[in-house]
């Protein structure tokens, strides 16, 4: 069962204890594609309270209705960056309802939510920008914080299609509520991300590790790496290794400047720019101009030199430091060319990587023959297609035969993958298996 909302909603700030979160996250989860309106969701209370971890009793009822009060007072806070800074404030719940056995018609207590009607707009009618999140792995997370950290790395992650995730520290504290809490990064650190990366590896299927960004000794921002583990295999939720991207169906790209301003923008909110200010700053000068500037800066603060990065952000710019800073700014190219060096090498590997699978498929394509291949992965793609609906979509669309399975980019994708992990030597599994065989034959 999958839970459907807005990446606004997954990257909004809030607070609130886990057992509110799980019942947002159950009504969530039964809202239809098809719903025109926030309805009022009807479940079994004693299955309610056993979800809760509650007992099915005079304390455990008192317990629900302390949770389903407290839901009530809730409030989501979205930024609207559209209007520089706007924002949108409601409450998760327009009403709870607990209805005896006697009332119910059902034979059993029966517990009643619906979600306040400012919802609407973020768990119906999604057409872009939303992320599924599978909720039965997302329900058993011991911690509403390490629930909040999955919720923003699978939507900014675009469900692990992006393997990078960079979040300034103040940024993610603000979504966590957690501004004026842990002062010192070192309990940060302990009590949320280093929980949280436990919890996700074991129970979700997305494994994380990150990096932190600082300002002298200060740390400013979390760079995430976030990858599918073992329980998304389970769940067929993974994508192919490495041929997902040249195979997948296209994805409407951002032209190439927006990429550029992109980047720019995360880099001066990095140095500690605020969003609405790095926006300003973007419209006011030449994107090239800022980068080269970024550089001198970014290389300076590296050394220690800079008290006061923001305001040395802004006289980089004003005065451009390019020329008076020009022993600094010439370390800063060498870097940034060595940086892009070593990228070219990294992605001439993964060249060769792509062009060695594709050669071994298409050997073993040749030697067992598709057909005889694909009555194996049949059952295979069914069963992931059984939890994943674009799978599903892709099988009920072109069915499984030869020619479809090759003529559709996803299908052809995950045969091909099936054919690896199943077929091949086990060097050709992923990028780091063969880039150790590689490292031994050498």
């Amino acid at each position: 069962m999958m839970v459907t909302q807005a990446n606004k909603l997954s990257t909004a700030a809030y607070s609130m204890t886990l057992r509110e979160k799980r019942l947002v996250m159950l009504v969530a989860s039964v809202i239809r594609k098809d719903d025109e309106h926030m309805k009022r969701y009807s479940f079994p209370a004693a299955d309610v309270m056993n979800f809760l971890g509650l007992e099915n009793n005079n304390n455990g009822y008192n317990e629900l209705r302390s949770v389903t009060g407290e839901l009530l007072s809730r409030v989501v806070d979205i930024s609207t960056p559209e209007t520089k800074r706007g924002y949108r404030q409601f409450q998760w719940m327009a009403s709870a309802s607990y209805i005896p056995k006697e009332d119910s018609g059902t034979g059993q207590a029966m517990l009643e939510l619906q979600a306040h009607s400012e919802m609407r707009p973020f768990l119906l009618e999604l057409k872009e920008h939303f992320s599924s999140i599978p909720f039965a792995e997302i329900a058993r997370l011991p911690s509403f914080h390490s629930v909040r950290i999955f919720e923003i790395l699978w939507a900014k992650s675009h469900q692990l299609m992006r393997g990078t995730v960079k979040i300034s520290l103040e940024e993610l504290k603000k979504m966590l509520k957690l501004e004026k809490q842990y002062p010192n990064f070192a309990d940060f650190r302990k009590r949320v991300l280093d929980k949280a990366q436990q919890d996700l590896d074991e129970k979700t299927p997305l494994s994380f590790t990150y990096e932190v960004e600082k300002q002298g000794v200060k740390v400013v921002g979390l760079v995430f790496t976030v990858k599918a583990n073992q329980k998304a295999v389970e769940l067929g939720l993974t994508l192919p290794d490495r041929l997902n991207v040249s195979e997948l169906p296209p994805v409407a790209e951002k032209k190439r400047e927006d990429k550029a301003r992109n980047n720019i923008l995360l880099r001066l909110v990095a140095l500690g720019v605020r969003e609405a200010q790095a926006e300003t700053l973007a419209n006011s000068y030449d994107l090239d101009y800022i980068a080269e500037n970024l550089d001198v800066v970014e290389e300076k603060q590296r050394r220690g030199g800079i008290k006061h990065v923001v305001s040395y952000v802004y006289k980089s710019l004003a005065q451009d430091y390019r020329d008076q800073e020009p022993e600094i700014a010439r370390a800063a190219r060498e870097r940034r060319e060595a940086q892009k060096e070593a990228e070219r090498a990294q992605l001439s590997l993964e060249e060769q990587y792509e062009a060695e699978r594709k050669r071994v498929v298409e050997q073993t394509k040749r030697d067992i023959g598709t057909a005889a291949i694909l009555d194996d992965f049949r059952p295979h793609i069914e069963l992931l297609g059984a939890n994943n609906s674009l799978i599903n979509n892709a099988i009920k669309k072109h069915g499984a035969t030869v020619d479809t399975t090759e003529a559709d980019p996803l299908l052809r994708s995950f045969l091909h993958q099936f054919i690896l992990d199943t077929y091949a030597p086990p060097q050709f599994r992923t990028f780091e298996t063969w880039q150790e065989a590689q490292n031994e034959a050498s």
